[in-house]
C-alpha cells in the first residue's frame, strides 16, 4: 500500500484534527507532536546518526521507501511531505502548515525527528 493511501485509510497516521464534516482544523502544539512521532516515521522520514562522527553524533535526514534509504536535504524533506499530502488529498493541511512553516519544517523540527 502506498504512503498516500495509508494516510487516507489509517487515521492514526494523521497529525491533524478534523471537524465533524472532515475539514482539517487549525494546527496546534499537539499536532506537531503527532507529526514528529506518528506521521514522519509512517511516511519513512527519520534521522540517522552519522557513524563517522566523534562525540555527539551528527544526524542525517533520510527517506526510507520501498526498501531503499536515501539521504535528503531540508528542501527535499519539505517536498516529500507536500507531495504525500497532495497525493492523499489533503492539500488543505499543506496550506495550514504553510502558515506555521517554521514549526513543521524549521531547524528545531529537523533535529527533533526520531
Amino acid at each position: 500500500m502506498d504512503i498516500a493511501q495509508r494516510i487516507s485509510t489509517q487515521e492514526s497516521i494523521r497529525f491533524w484534527d478534523e471537524d465533524e464534516v472532515g475539514c482539517p482544523q487549525e494546527l496546534e502544539k499537539e499536532n506537531i507532536t503527532r507529526y514528529l512521532n506518528n506521521f514522519l516515521p509512517a511516511i519513512g522520514i527519520f534521522n540517522l546518526p552519522d557513524q563517522d562522527s566523534k562525540g555527539i553524533p551528527k544526524l542525517s535526514l533520510v527517506f526510507f521507501s520501498e526498501g531503499r534509504v536515501e539521504r535528503i536535504d531540508t528542501q527535499q524533506f519539505e517536498t516529500v511531505i507536500q507531495k504525500v499530502l497532495s497525493e492523499a488529498g489533503y492539500s488543505t493541511v499543506k496550506e495550514l502548515m504553510h502558515f506555521k512553516k517554521n514549526q513543521f519544517f524549521g531547524k528545531g523540527v529537523l533535529n527533533s525527528i526520531p
